[in-house]
């Protein structure tokens, strides 16, 4: 392989094939043929309601779950390393 690339050179190609690949070639959006089109970025925002933050309704309802989860193996490994002199 005497042929040198650039890093710019390889990203250039390798977006352009994954473009290809998907079928996404063209205009932003565009599916390929037989496959259902994603809605741009205005229409999620017309068909999605307040964000919580802004008085909306909340995703998640429920709290989420005390973190760390320590149990007695973790007690005692962490026994071991403290008192294991090494």
């Amino acid at each position: 392989m005497d042929r040198a690339i650039s890093r710019r050179g390889f990203l250039a190609t390798a977006a352009s094939g994954a473009a290809a690949v998907s079928g996404r070639i063209g205009t932003p959006g565009a599916a390929r043929p037989g496959a259902a089109a994603a809605p741009g970025p205005a229409a999620v925002a017309r068909s999605q309601a307040r964000p919580a933050l802004l008085g909306g309704e909340a995703v998640r309802r429920a709290p989420f779950p005390s973190w760390p989860v320590v149990d007695g193996r973790d007690e005692k490994a962490l026994e071991d390393v403290l008192h294991g002199g090494k």
